[in-house]
């Protein structure tokens, strides 16, 4: 499977799936293993003997009887494509438009870390070398850090920091205008409700190089962000408000968020490297 179709059977799943769950039934207390619908995951707190959780149609569930019973133990309709307990003893799930859960053991409640992924939802999850570190990968085979407990990420490989005047200007400018909507280091738009639920909604990509912002030169970029998009109204022209350079400028930092390979196979070569 290759860079963007992979990101395509992700988002269509994602789109599907929080379609018909968000139609779901609500499941009784006490359920049994064979009355949960479609489990997509199992896990377990080291010291808790018996006890087991799920992630399933309807949310996350809890049995303390080895699976024979279940209670439901965080509800949602919201797609869950990560339930996962590290080495160190925590139990993690990853809830899309919610972002990264954390089961809290003694007020036996799921706290939210955080929602800053873009695009990116987690898929596993595991202790780095020392505390607080956390690594995890996202639907697009990328591997991102965590040096705070899982509040705040980053991805390991593929991006450098901003170096020239140029980029560093650039930097700037995408934070002002452009990560609103393009996400942080530009993973792209955070699944919110509205996006999986209103017809025909078309979310901000992300522009690194997750998905196919590299198919582009640089001039298409630019014109793209001076002129906006013909196709998406939510992509206003900004011209105006930004000047040509600027529009540069905004490209050469994106470039700085391409893995090497990538920005070696930009434009009209990146067919060549699919």
């Amino acid at each position: 499977m290759n860079h963007v179709s992979g990101f395509l059977t992700k988002v269509s799943f994602i789109v599907i799936l929080a379609a018909v769950v968000w139609q779901l039934p609500a499941v009784a207390a006490g359920t049994s293993m064979s009355e949960l619908r479609k489990i997509s995951a199992v896990a377990m707190l080291p010291g808790a003997s018996g006890t087991l959780y799920s992630a399933a149609r309807g949310g996350i569930y809890v049995s303390t009887d080895t699976g024979k019973t279940w209670q439901l133990s965080y509800k949602t309709a919201l797609p869950i494509t990560m339930l996962a307990t590290t080495n160190s003893g925590k139990l993690y799930a990853f809830v899309v438009t919610k972002g990264l859960l954390i089961f809290d053991e003694a007020a036996a409640k799921w706290d939210e870390l955080g929602n800053e992924f873009g695009s990116q939802v987690l898929t596993h999850i595991i202790n780095g070398a020392q505390a607080p570190v956390l690594l995890a990968t996202d639907q697009f085979g990328q591997i991102i850090r965590s040096v705070d407990g899982g509040k705040n990420w980053q991805r390991t490989a593929g991006i450098r920091p901003p170096q020239t005047q140029a980029e560093k200007h650039g930097q700037q400018l995408f934070n002002t205008f452009c990560q609103a909507c393009h996400g942080k280091e530009g993973t792209g738009e955070t699944y919110t409700l509205k996006s999986l639920t209103t017809k025909d909604y078309v979310m901000a990509p992300p522009l690194n190089d997750f998905t196919h912002a590299w198919h582009h030169t640089d001039a298409a970029i630019a014109k793209t962000i001076l002129e906006g998009s013909p196709r998406k109204n939510r992509m206003v022209a900004w011209k105006g408000v930004l000047e040509p350079q600027d529009a540069k400028d905004i490209v050469s930092y994106m470039k700085t968020l391409w893995a090497k390979w990538t920005e070696n196979c930009q434009g009209p070569k990146h067919m060549r490297c699919m």
